[in-house]
């Protein structure tokens, strides 16, 4: 089937024609409708799914802009084909970065506009801040509105979903007590003479309470929730079912924090910031609903203390992500094990069947809770895009001449798991595909046996990841690697590996620290190869003590798959490499093989020892 079909056009123009009567009421010349909901998530849940709504085009980035005879879409490389095949006659697709179009403000300036519209809580602060000062030189305004008017003209928008099915994590499970937490971030505010602190980002939130919830936004175990922190007091804004708030109460009683309607968050700000001194601190991806109330010379941004805390894991939480990782590669394993027998005998899978087998499996293992993204299931010419979902009309067969990419992972109650493998199941694959792999492969171990210093930023190591690949004249187009929360958020921040942008946020390399390692190349048209593992940030144990009281570090691998040696050129692997592949194939061996054993999947470790064959 033809990889490059999306979802139906469907019509906007009756969205777009309530939207302009709402414009002109509020004497607008333009609305700005960006994709992010009032917490910059990476994930919303549909009721904040409003670009999409209005546009039509559900990829996760982009931009509308609607004037009073336009309709205009922003969104840069990786969507324009999905854009294109997903917006109707009404709009016009700007493609980023592209020769000859405009940036929004761009747009904005040219047009010479004098109000142009927005919802504070879907902008960055950051963000309006640049596009205020740079419109009003031209004399446009940037005019907040209380209301967003897209809901306004949804004719059924989805209700917001309430916590009602809670995790609360015990301190000895998350390695820490709410109480601790919060004397910790009060430390960090002292340093920084900040009287008020402000957590908008969910898993901040999540992360600080020790709690996890689901049904509320597909695969990130959060709750719409805000919390502001006083150097005496603790304030949760949190819409939770009545079936959860009396535990939930009794929960955090021992932080003495207020509990406080969703809703009031607003308002309740403003009398926050009134009643403290001090600096305000902001992470850096507040929203301007949250930017604005604060007096600018009171004003700190910079990345919450939450999540560079959350950053470095506890040890509790640190064993049960490794604990995650065996219990989701037993369930992987499974399911390549299966897919091989499945196309041998000859018997059709589809990437969506094979999918959705995956998820079957993943879900027969204890602790499991949901998959922590959607499934990665690319055949062939599909597993060159990177960012492939597939769907009933995409979806192709799986079969055994071509390469097929898997990247999945799961939320278990004790960590969560992000994983890729590409694998090929015919007799002998090509020349072309095995030299891609095998640079693609040097890059990972390059990087995953890679000694480096504490606090060295990821964007420092990213180019081990693509040195092979370079060398051969080739690259791959996004990052390297990601944080990864525990039974949270699969991608984390402030930490990264990623050398294509600078990143003023980033945050160096410690110790207890896990990310991801998940270098790749895509030949359009053919075929996409990744191979990715979820790492713990150690001490390199062959050294003691570095110079000038260093202490140095290293990857352990928390994935425990087979990687795949047919698709290897073993000639082109260096000793370290050929020994690097052999004890991490060792340890799958041991490590998973008894929990295979021990669960009677006889059949499944006797495929698992002919994967881990050394070379």
């Amino acid at each position: 089937k033809n990889c490059c079909q999306f979802e139906m056009k469907r019509c906007t123009a009756d969205i777009l024609k309530a939207l302009r009567q709402l414009m002109s009421r509020h004497q607008l010349n333009a609305y700005l409708v960006p994709s992010e909901d009032a917490h910059m998530s990476e994930y919303v849940a549909d009721c904040d799914k409003r670009r999409a709504q209005l546009t039509g085009f559900t990829g996760s980035a982009g931009t509308a802009l609607v004037t009073e005879s336009e309709a205009l879409m922003w969104t840069d490389g990786r969507y324009f084909l999905q854009a294109e095949q997903q917006m109707d006659s009404n709009w016009t697709l700007m493609r980023a970065l592209a020769k000859d179009v405009p940036t929004l403000t761009e747009y904005l300036a040219n047009r010479g506009f004098a109000r142009v519209g927005f919802d504070p809580t879907t902008l960055p602060f950051g963000r309006f801040i640049e596009m205020r000062d740079s419109l009003a030189a031209g004399g446009t305004e940037l005019v907040g509105l209380p209301d967003n008017l897209v809901d306004a003209a949804w004719t059924v928008r989805p209700e917001r979903p309430l916590g009602r099915r809670l995790f609360l994590l015990t301190a000895e499970e998350a390695g820490a007590g709410p109480a601790e937490k919060l004397a910790l971030l009060r430390q960090e505010m002292q340093k920084c003479k900040a009287g008020l602190l402000i957590l908008s980002a969910l898993d901040d939130v999540a992360w600080l309470f020790n709690y996890r919830a689901v049904g509320v936004i597909p695969m990130s175990p959060v709750l719409f929730a805000y919390a502001a922190v006083t150097p005496d007091s603790a304030h949760l804004f949190a819409d939770l079912h009545e079936s959860a708030l009396a535990e939930f109460k009794q929960h955090v009683a021992e932080t003495g924090v207020q509990l406080h309607a969703y809703a009031k968050f607003q308002s309740e700000l403003e009398k926050l910031v009134a009643g403290s001194s001090g600096r305000v601190w902001l992470d850096h991806r507040a929203s301007a609903a949250v930017g604005l109330p604060v007096p600018k010379a009171r004003v700190y941004t910079a990345n919450s203390p939450a999540s560079v805390l959350k950053a470095v894991k506890y040890a509790p939480e640190r064993a049960g992500m490794a604990r995650a990782h065996v219990l989701d590669a037993v369930a992987l394993c499974r399911y390549l094990h299966w897919l091989e027998l499945q196309l041998a005998a000859g018997s059709p899978v589809t990437e969506l069947s094979g999918s959705n087998q995956l998820d079957q499996l993943r879900s027969e293992m204890e602790g499991f809770v949901e998959i922590s993204f959607e499934t990665i299931s690319g055949s062939g010419s599909n597993g060159a895009i990177i960012h492939y979902r597939v769907t009933p009309e995409t979806d192709r067969p799986i079969v055994p001449d071509e390469a097929y990419l898997v990247d999945s992972g799961g939320h278990y109650r004790c960590g969560t798991t992000d994983v890729t493998r590409t694998v090929f199941y015919g007799a002998a694959p090509g020349a072309q595909l095995k030299r891609h792999y095998t640079l693609v492969l040097r890059g990972h171990i390059a990087l995953s046996r890679l000694t480096f210093p504490e606090n060295v930023l990821g964007s420092r190591l990213d180019t081990h990841a693509r040195a092979a690949l370079w060398t051969a004249g080739l690259e791959f187009q996004h990052g390297t690697g990601h944080g990864v929360g525990v039974f949270l958020n699969v991608h984390e921040g402030p930490c990264a590996i990623s050398g294509s942008r600078a990143n003023p946020h980033e945050i160096g390399l410690k110790r207890g620290m896990i990310v991801t390692i998940e270098p790749g190349f895509y030949l359009a048209g053919q075929y996409g190869i990744r191979v990715e593992n979820v790492v713990e940030v150690v001490p390199q144990p062959g050294i003691a003590e570095g110079f000038d009281g260093l202490q140095f570090l290293t990857f352990k691998p928390l994935t425990l798959v087979p990687i795949s040696t047919k698709l290897l050129d073993r000639s082109q692997l260096a000793n370290e490499d050929v020994a690097w592949l052999n004890n991490y194939h060792a340890e799958v061996r041991q490590v998973v093989g008894d929990e295979l054993k021990k669960r009677g999947f006889a059949e499944t470790y006797e495929w698992l020892v002919r994967e881990t064959e050394p070379i």
